[in-house]
């Protein structure tokens, strides 16, 4: 399985260790899907099917520092930020 969407991250409220009031706003960032799965069948009519997904969501760059080399020069490199979220599943497959 191949998809991209969004992911969409809610606002959290929270309490400083000062005790003062904070808050992270809400964001909706781009995010790709890959998954595979599969199906195993022991009898003619009962089986197991067992699945992975992995969800990578970017999130933000950031700067890393500076690369040289000697062909290209010397650049600025950005370290990535990203979320991933993993799902496992299975379950018995009955047949009719």
């Amino acid at each position: 399985m191949i998809g991209i969407g969004a992911t969409s991250y809610g606002e959290v409220a929270y309490t400083r260790a000062n005790g003062a009031a904070g808050t992270i706003p809400g964001v909706s960032r781009f995010s790709s899907t890959w998954g595979a799965g599969a199906k195993f069948y022991s009898a003619s009519n009962v089986g197991a099917r067992v699945g992975v997904r992995w969800t990578p969501t970017y999130i933000k760059s950031d700067a890393d520092g500076y690369w040289c080399d000697p062909y290209w020069g010397c650049y600025l490199t950005r370290g990535r930020a990203v979320s991933n979220q993993f799902e496992f599943n299975g379950g018995i497959t009955v047949r009719f």
